[in-house]
């Protein structure tokens, strides 16, 4: 047997489709898909409200607009255990947080003195999709799954 980080990317996510209800095929892609769309728009609604609230921040809107994208695909690969697209979001995510740090700062941090802790609860909303990504990538690396795709208590 092959220690988790030299498995063939996607094979338990194959087997956990076959044995599960969880299937692209029907219309459990909705559960799925839907939730992680509705988090984004929770997620950029609250951007648009720090864009327009006290002395506005606008660099978090297109970041709000990113998560249509990451929500959706980060619900996705931890529903089907695929350890490489999760290790693929938790490295996007990286970027897209130095990026948007190194924004705020060229753009100013008034916003954060003057709303309080407004905007930090936009950043933790931000960082969700990336936490969650890194906790279901560690989980799936210490705790493989079994043939039928679920965890081995151990």
């Amino acid at each position: 047997m092959q220690p988790p980080c030299c498995r063939k990317a996607g094979g338990h996510a194959r087997a956990m489709l076959a044995n599960s209800d969880i299937g692209v095929d029907g219309g459990e892609l909705r559960n799925i898909v839907i939730p992680g769309l509705a988090c984004a728009a929770f997620t950029l609604l609250w951007s648009v409200v720090c864009n327009l609230g006290g002395e506005g921040w606008a660099t978090c809107v297109p970041y709000g607009v990113a998560t249509f994208i990451a929500f959706p695909v980060t619900f996705y690969a931890i529903a089907t255990r695929a350890n490489a697209g999760l290790l693929l979001i938790v490295l996007a995510g990286g970027v897209l947080d130095m990026s948007l740090y190194r924004q705020t700062l060229a753009d100013g941090v008034d916003y954060f003195t003057v709303t309080g802790q407004f905007g930090w609860a936009w950043v933790a909303m931000f960082l969700s999709w990336q936490a969650a990504a890194l906790v279901f990538l560690v989980r799936n690396l210490v705790s493989p799954p079994n043939d039928e795709g679920a965890v081995d208590p151990e």
